[in-house]
């Protein structure tokens, strides 16, 4: 039973349907090229135009069939969707597929202020490089690599790489094949009906679409920078916090977005260990801004301690010249709990009150200045920090009413709430991933306390924004997740 549409495309079009024989939800994606047929309105039969596009209708609907079988290669590969079956009816086919429930990557972006930070994009990007990478094992390109085609899941916001309706074998050489533009994020070889397409073309692509994630802009296209009206400016000059510089994440990003082939990595591969190589030079994925934050406040601490010493110091020693020697105190037994010292080491009691004034004092302003500081820090978890390091956006403070962090989008909530209002995601248990009833503060099967986790390398309790532990920069155990080790 075929319901609402889902999406469009130049090829197709795709609805929500139900199997009613399993009674499960599924995608049904019809195949339906624009500006070559239309729809009868009271047959609902898919007819072609007249002339030469009922043979184009024809071969297309063919082409469609097998690259239809070349996806169903794919079952088994991780964050791919499966391909149920294909139907003939209407006069065209339709692939039925695995239902995501979840949102694309381009409203994940929107919903998030227009563009994330490197440390958001990273954790997204790297599974889609190793799901390309198995299925280009199999001698399959995508060819249609987009945030239109990433489908984060609820409730794990795993990525899925949807859209296999225009995967096809490798070609070589100048061979004709269907052409499924998607401007912006097409390499340049795309442009044309015929031409060698492999997986340099996915390559391209994804870079396009992490560009984009980072600028919240789409990389100028290739057809301009081929022609020299136009370039792709780093994201690091649009103010994009992705590490820049010779050997960079950046660097590598921009060696995927070559306009011509040769100059791209020859694989996924080589692109995803170039950029593992890129972040074990010395850096890691926790976020400048907080580390900045924590060291400028020890450090601070640290200073605000020696000037009070050295201050005590000095009233000891003023006190030292014209003071009186402590009077003894008398406790109840009648012995004084100072008992008289040589001259050379008795402490003068001016310096002695001076001393514990200031001891006072320090300890006063440490919890009134050091409180402020906590507060910020719980307003701070409770608030979407996406915007770039380099020039941070104002932030909108939630209420203090919110009392957890979505995983999925750190949008705050109200402790009542058990989706993400921003998002929908479930609440869950970033140790173990267990769902958490609205009113739970710990989770029932391991303890751990809502919005938290903790870091499998040092053990220290992290926040949910951090996918990376700020102390020793392990990243999160992510629940069903298979490698889960390793320092960024």
């Amino acid at each position: 039973m075929t319901g609402r549409v889902l999406g469009r495309g130049g090829f197709g079009i795709t609805y929500l349907g139900l199997d009613l024989l399993l009674n499960r939800r599924v995608a049904i994606k019809e195949y339906f090229p624009e500006g070559i047929v239309h729809r009868d309105p009271e047959t609902q039969r898919v007819l072609p135009f007249g002339g030469s596009m009922g043979d184009e209708f024809e071969k297309g609907r063919e082409r469609a069939l097998q690259e239809a079988r070349v996806a169903a290669q794919l079952e088994g590969i991780p964050n791919t969707v499966k391909i149920y079956s294909v139907l003939e009816a209407n006069g065209t086919i339709y692939i039925v597929m695995e239902y995501i429930d979840g949102m694309t990557l381009t409203a994940y972006v929107q919903k998030s202020g227009g563009r994330l930070s490197w440390i958001r994009t990273w954790p997204l990007i790297d599974p889609v490089l190793k799901t390309l990478i198995s299925v280009h094992a199999k001698g399959i390109v995508h060819r249609d690599v987009s945030p239109d085609n990433i489908m984060l899941r609820y409730p794990d916001a795993v990525p899925v790489l949807l859209d296999f309706g225009t995967a096809r074998s490798f070609t070589s050489g100048n061979t004709e094949h269907s052409v499924s533009l998607r401007l912006g994020f097409s390499p340049m070889e795309m442009y044309t009906s015929s031409g060698a397409i492999d997986q340099r073309s996915d390559e391209y692509s994804i870079m396009a679409t992490m560009y984009f994630m980072l600028t919240g802009q789409k990389p100028e296209s290739p057809l301009n920078v081929a022609a020299g009206i136009g370039s792709v400016q780093p994201p690091s000059k649009l103010g994009s916090d992705i590490p820049a510089g010779k050997g960079s994440a950046e660097d590598v990003m921009m060696r995927g977005l070559s306009c011509r082939m040769e100059d791209r990595y020859p694989t996924i591969d080589e692109l995803q260990k170039a950029f593992h190589r890129s972040l074990e030079q010395g850096r890691t994925m926790a976020e400048p801004a907080r580390n900045t934050k924590a060291a400028e406040a020890k450090t601070g601490k640290e200073k605000r301690g020696k000037e009070h010493r050295e201050a005590g110091k000095a009233a000891e020693k003023n006190a030292g010249k014209t003071g009186k020697p402590e009077q003894a105190r008398k406790d109840g037994s009648g012995q004084s709990p100072h008992e008289a010292k040589p001259a050379k080491k008795n402490r003068p009691a001016a310096g002695i009150a001076l001393t514990v004034v200031l001891t006072i004092a320090a300890i006063c302003c440490i919890i009134i200045f050091g409180g402020g500081k906590g507060n910020d820090r719980k307003k701070a978890r409770n608030t979407v920090t996406d915007s770039p390091v380099t020039s941070p956006a104002p932030q909108e403070q939630v209420s203090d009413e919110a009392t957890w962090t979505c995983a999925n989008c750190n949008a705050g909530n109200l402790f009542t709430d058990l989706y993400c209002t921003h998002c929908g995601q479930t609440r869950l248990c970033l140790q173990c991933g267990k769902s958490m009833a609205a009113g739970d503060q710990f989770c029932t099967e391991c303890g751990t306390e809502a919005g938290k986790w903790i870091c499998p390398g040092c053990g220290e309790t992290q926040d949910a924004g951090n996918l990376f532990c700020e102390n020793c920069a392990t990243r999160r155990h992510i629940p069903g997740e298979t490698n889960t080790s390793g320092k960024q």
